[in-house]
C-alpha cells in the first residue's frame, strides 16, 4: 500500500464525524504481549484476541507498535485503519502516536506530519515530541522546525525539545538556528557551566 493512500478516503473517512476518545491507556504496551524483537509473534497473539472477540484498545496499540518494532509498516497501516472500518472503534491518541513513530522510522516524517493534522483531536506534546524525534533521524529541518514550535505552545521551556530541534539543526548543518536553539536550552535546561555549552564548532552537545 501506498503510504500516502492511508491520507484519503476511505482509510480516514471516519475522520469528519469522529468524537474525542479519552484513553486511560499505555502508550507502553509492548509488555502486554512480549515484543522484545519478536513483532511477527506478538501479533499473532494480538490476532487471536481479536479472533475471539476479546480486544479493547490496547490490543491495537500492542499491535502497532508490533509492527513499528518490526518495521511493518503497510501491516501497521492496515491495522490502524481496520480499527475503525472493521471493528467499530475510532482510534484514540495511543493508535495515532504509534502511527506517527512508525512513519518517522520509515522516513515519511511529512506522512506523518500530515496523520497529525488529520486527527480529530488536538495533538499533545508526546505526539509533537514522537515526531520531532523522528525529524532529529531523519534529519528533516522543515518538519522538525514545526515540531518544535508546536512542542514549545504545549510545553515552554521544555530542554528535552530543545535538545532535540538543536540536533535536528546541528545535522543539517545550521550553526546560527543551532547556536540559537541552544541559549534556549541554557536558559531552561538543567544548570551546567557556560563555557561547556558549546564544542569547538559551536554546536551543542547533544
Amino acid at each position: 500500500m501506498d503510504l500516502t493512500v492511508a491520507l484519503h478516503p476511505p482509510y480516514f473517512y471516519y475522520l469528519d464525524n469522529a468524537g474525542v476518545w479519552k484513553t486511560s491507556s499505555s502508550y507502553h504496551c509492548e509488555n502486554r504481549i512480549g515484543v522484545n524483537g519478536c513483532s511477527n509473534r506478538a501479533i499473532e497473539v494480538a490476532e487471536q484476541e481479536l479472533a475471539s472477540n476479546k480486544f479493547i484498545h490496547n490490543t491495537f496499540t500492542a499491535i502497532l507498535s508490533s509492527c513499528n518494532h518490526g518495521g511493518l509498516v503497510d501491516e501497521g497501516l492496515k491495522y490502524f485503519n481496520s480499527m475503525s472500518e472493521i471493528y467499530g472503534i475510532e482510534q484514540g491518541l495511543d493508535q495515532y502516536v504509534c502511527m506517527v513513530d512508525m512513519l518517522g522510522r520509515a522516513g515519511k516524517v511529512e506522512v506523518a506530519l500530515q496523520i497529525i493534522c488529520y486527527m480529530p483531536f488536538r495533538a499533545n506534546s508526546v505526539t509533537w515530541e514522537t515526531l520531532l524525534s523522528a525529524c532529529v533521524i531523519q534529519g528533516n529541518v522543515n518538519v522538525g522546525r514545526i515540531a518544535g514550535k508546536e512542542l514549545e505552545i504545549l510545553k515552554p521551556g521544555n530542554a528535552r525539545g530543545y535538545y532535540a530541534l538543536a540536533s535536528v539543526y546541528q545535522r543539517a548543518g545550521k550553526v546560527e538556528e543551532s547556536r540559537t536553539v541552544f541559549d534556549l536550552i541554557c536558559k531552561y535546561g538543567p544548570p551546567r557551566p557556560v563555557q561547556n555549552c558549546l564544542d569547538r564548532s559551536g554546536f551543542p552537545h547533544i
